[in-house]
C-alpha cells in the first residue's frame, strides 16, 4: 500500500524522465522518510534526519535553519512538493515539530510544513517514540505536537492485513495490537514455543526487546566462526564532562571481526547501504585511516558483501554531538558496524521476514510483542518464547486518540 501511494504521488510530481537524485536538480519533488535506517530501505527512503539535515536531536530549529539555508539541504526542502513519513509512532512530538518549523523558516511560509503536503503512514499501537530519562513516553506521540491537527485535514483508518494470510493468526495479532487478547489468543501463542523446522537450512532471524541479549546472542555466533579476528578500538572524547551522552552512540567502544561474520552496518555510507543494511564480512584490505594523535597510518578495514550482493571496504566513521553552537560535546570514530545475528525489536518494525525467533524477556514497551509477532508472515516460520499476557497492553494515550479520530469501533 505504502509503495503504491508513492509510486502514484512520483508520477505526479517527479520529472522521471531525468535521473532521480536528491542532491542534483529540481526533478525530484517527492521525499520519502522513515524514523529509521530500516524502515527508510524498505520503502527506498531515507531517514527523516537525513532528509531535513538534523545531524542530532539536541539541535533547535533555528540554528538547522541558519546552518541549512543556502545548501543542498536547504534546496531540497525548498524544492519538496510532498514529504512522505511512514512509520509515525516513533517520530516523536518534538522531531515532529522540529521538521515543521525547520521547513516554515526555509521555505518562507507560515503554513504548516512551509505549504508541503504531508501524508505520514503508519500504527500508533505499534513501537512509541525512544524516550529520554526524564520524559513520559506516553506524552511523546507524534500526535501530541503543537502542529498535528493544523498539518492533516484526513485521516484514514486501513484494516486490510496484507502480511499475513491465516485468519486465525490474524484475528490473534490484531487482539495483541489493542492489548485485547482472550484466553483462547494466550494458548495460542504460547502453542508458538516448539521449535522451528525450517528446510534448505533456514537461520530464523532473532528479535529481543533490549540491546544486552542482543550482544549475548550475538557473540555466541560469533565465537562459533574459526577465523582470525580483527579488533576495532573507538576513539571517544567528551567536553565538560558530558561522558552520559556517549550512551547514545551506537558505535561500540571495542568491534570484534572476522571474516563470516553476520553484520549491520550502523551510518548511512551512501543512499543505498544505510543504517540498517545487513550483509556478511568477506574478507579484509589494507587502508589508510587516521589513528587515535591524528597522523595517518595503514590499517586493516573489513569488506562487507551486502544483501544487494554490492561489496564495500568499511572504514571507520565519526559520531558526534554538537549544542546549539554547534560545539562538539561528544565525540566518537569507529568503524561503523556491529554483529547481526539478532536484532532489537526497534530495528525491525516495518520489516518483513521470512522466520523469525521472538524472545520477549525483559519486554519494557507497549506494542513490542505485537510488532515482534507481526514481522512474519505465517505462524508456520514462527517461533515465541518468554511471552506473558502482561506484556500485551496497549498505550491509554494511543487508544484514546483513535476512538476521537475513528470512533469507538475503530479495531
Amino acid at each position: 500500500m505504502v509503495r503504491e501511494v508513492i509510486k502514484k504521488l512520483k508520477e505526479k510530481h517527479d520529472d522521471t524522465t531525468k535521473a532521480l537524485d536528491p542532491d542534483v536538480g529540481c526533478n525530484k519533488k517527492v521525499f520519502v522518510t522513515a524514523p529509521t535506517g530500516m524502515a527508510a530501505i524498505n520503502i527506498d527512503g531515507q531517514t527523516i534526519h537525513s532528509y531535513a539535515g538534523i545531524f542530532n536531536n539536541y539541535v533547535d530549529w533555528k540554528f538547522l535553519a541558519n546552518k541549512n539555508r543556502n545548501g543542498k539541504i536547504g534546496e531540497r526542502l525548498k524544492r519538496t512538493r510532498v514529504l512522505v513519513i511512514d512509520e509515525i509512532s516513533m517520530i516523536s512530538c518534538h522531531l515532529f515539530d522540529k521538521v515543521d518549523n525547520l521547513m516554515r523558516d526555509i521555505r518562507g511560509n507560515q503554513k504548516p510544513f512551509g505549504g508541503v503536503q504531508v501524508i505520514v503512514l503508519g500504527d500508533f499501537f505499534q513501537l512509541p517514540p525512544i524516550a529520554d530519562d526524564e520524559e513520559d513516553p506516553e506524552g511523546l506521540y507524534a500526535f501530541c505536537s503543537e502542529g498535528w491537527r493544523k498539518t492533516f485535514d484526513e485521516c484514514f483508518n486501513f484494516s486490510e492485513v496484507i502480511r499475513q494470510k491465516n485468519d486465525r493468526f490474524i484475528r490473534v495479532l490484531n487482539n495483541m495490537r489493542v492489548g485485547k487478547l482472550t484466553a483462547d489468543d494466550e494458548r495460542y501463542i504460547k502453542s508458538l514455543s516448539r521449535p522451528l523446522n525450517l528446510p534448505h537450512g533456514i537461520i530464523p532471524v532473532n528479535l529481543f526487546s533490549r540491546k544486552i541479549d542482543v550482544e549475548n546472542m550475538n557473540l555466541s555466533f560469533f565465537k562459533k566462526i574459526k577465523e582470525h579476528e580483527e579488533i576495532y578500538v573507538a576513539i571517544r572524547d567528551v567536553r565538560n564532562n558530558q561522558v552520559k551522552l556517549l550512551e547514545k552512540c551506537q558505535f561500540p567502544m571495542q568491534l570484534k571481526l572476522k571474516v563470516g561474520a553476520q553484520v549491520m552496518l550502523l551510518k548511512n555510507k551512501d543512499n543505498k547501504h544505510v543504517n540498517g543494511s545487513t550483509g556478511i564480512v568477506i574478507k579484509f584490505v589494507e587502508l589508510e585511516s587516521t589513528d587515535k594523535d591524528g597522523r595517518l597510518a595503514k590499517r586493516n578495514f573489513p569488506v562487507v558483501r551486502f544483501r544487494d550482493g554490492d561489496e564495500l571496504p568499511i572504514t571507520d566513521e565519526t559520531w558526534e554531538i554538537r549544542d546549539k553552537h554547534d560545539i562538539v560535546l561528544a565525540f566518537c570514530r569507529q568503524v561503523p558496524l556491529d554483529l547481526a545475528w539478532a536484532a532489537t525489536i526497534h530495528k525491525y518494525q516495518g520489516q518483513t521476514v521470512d522466520a523469525g525467533k521472538i524472545n520477549l524477556k525483559n519486554g519494557f514497551s507497549k506494542g513490542q510483542p505485537y510488532v515482534a509477532l507481526s514481522r512474519v508472515k505465517t505462524p508456520e516460520c514462527l517461533q515465541v518464547l518468554k511471552f506473558s499476557p502482561d506484556l500485551c497492553k496497549a498505550s491509554p494515550v494511543v487508544e484514546n486518540y483513535y476512538i476521537k479520530t475513528f470512533g469507538e469501533n475503530y479495531w
